[in-house]
């Protein structure tokens, strides 16, 4: 009889036990708000809204690779965006075209782009996009003398710094580029 009465307290304790918790969950339930989503422009967003960068828009949208730079929570990035003159010497000379082509001509190829098409594919097109691209927040002011950066692609991207001007590649061999507008901020990075 001792031990049925022990059985029955330690059930009757144990169903106590899980109303409490419960009436404490239900209770809590009332003062719980969601935590609001992150709002403010993404990369993504501030290349589709310059009015010079049309092409680089419709490569990431064929790579895919807009739904990452649209996306808050998939990590912060530095973006070097090509422009469209930039984007159009590189469409001329991939599919060797004797003369620069249009922007029209160039979004047209590049949205003929598949997964094995050549000279040009979309892997390869996004490996080309992904070397503009490092998985960290760089501003111009971070960047002092010359400086190596792995790219996302695990390419090698050298910066350099003259005054306020930020030279990228400018030491490698080759003409380079100068970034023609800097530290556009992003809610997920910073785009030049």
């Amino acid at each position: 009889m001792k031990k049925l009465t022990q059985n029955i307290m330690t059930k009757t304790a144990k169903a106590g036990l899980l109303a409490l918790g419960l009436f404490s969950f239900v209770a809590c339930e009332d003062d719980f708000q969601s935590p609001a989503n992150p709002e403010g422009v993404t990369i993504t967003d501030i290349i589709a809204g310059s009015e010079d960068h049309d092409v680089l828009e419709a490569a990431l949208v064929m790579t895919d690779l807009v739904k990452v730079y649209s996306n808050i929570n998939s990590g912060t990035y530095t973006v070097f965006a090509p422009n469209d003159a930039a984007m159009l010497a590189f469409v001329q000379t991939t599919f060797s075209l004797a003369a620069l082509p249009t922007e029209q001509d160039a979004i047209f190829r590049i949205n003929q782009l598949t997964a094995t098409s050549a000279p040009l594919s979309l892997p390869q097109l996004a490996a080309r996009l992904n070397y503009h691209v490092f998985t960290s927040e760089l501003k111009a002011a971070d960047i002092v003398g010359a400086q190596t950066f792995a790219t996302v692609n695990t390419a090698r991207l050298s910066l350099s710094k003259v005054g306020s001007s930020v030279l990228i590649n400018t030491g490698m061999g080759n003409s380079g580029g100068t970034v023609l507008a800097a530290d556009l901020d992003a809610t997920n990075g910073v785009v030049h």
